[in-house]
């Protein structure tokens, strides 16, 4: 990269805090789908619940929506946000950090192209001492204690999604002990400092 080559890890970035309740979503335009599942819920809570503010990063909904022909299910909110950019690697963190978000979402429609998908999403908002609600399927199956470390929704039951943003916007300590054993979880299991000796005697196993 030009400019700055400086990497800021994780553990070197706090979330910035803001006012009210911020549900948070990183994807892109690939995801279109997956984020118009769960909309639905989501403007009943953004109407129900005004204190509450919606943030997507690089959703790109707007656009996609119109060149689609479907309505903008966001439609006379204001409490929604957008940033429609991308920063280098090594400032992502510092990047994702910076929208404070206090729940993060990882929907994902039931499909093969799905199925494939890794539990990235889980990974940097528990990096981020916040809880995630996620598909109940592919990796997050796999990977999240459902109400321990992160909410699975099974068969993306819109009523669901929304019950568990509901439980999670409305109790503090609920947010704050599953963020924190979110952090616990992945600082233990998914650290490359605690893994890369296990992966170096694997392969040298395998050779």
């Amino acid at each position: 990269f030009k400019g700055d080559r400086k990497f800021v890890g994780w553990d070197t970035v706090s979330p910035r805090k803001h006012k009210g309740i911020r549900i948070g979503w990183i994807g892109g335009r690939s995801h279109f789908n997956d984020l118009m599942m769960v909309a639905p819920a989501l403007r009943e809570i953004l109407v129900e619940r005004p204190e509450v503010t919606l943030v997507l990063i690089n959703s790109a909904i707007k656009d996609s929506c119109k060149a689609l022909g479907r309505a903008y299910p966001f439609e006379g909110l204001s409490n929604v946000h957008y940033a429609d950019k991308s920063v280098p690697i090594n400032r992502y963190a510092q990047f994702a950090c910076s929208f404070g978000f206090d729940i993060g979402i990882a929907p994902l429609v039931d499909c093969n192209f799905n199925r494939s998908k890794s539990n990235l999403r889980w990974l940097e908002y528990s990096a981020m001492h916040i809880p995630t609600v996620a598909s109940d399927i592919s990796h997050f199956s796999q990977t999240v204690r459902n109400g321990v470390d992160g909410f699975l929704v099974k068969d993306n039951d819109l009523q669901m999604w929304k019950n568990r943003l509901d439980l999670l916007i409305s109790s503090e300590s609920t947010r704050e002990e599953m963020g924190r054993q979110a952090y616990k979880r992945v600082k233990k299991d998914f650290n490359l400092k605690h893994n890369a000796p296990k992966y170096v005697r694997l392969l040298k196993k395998l050779s």
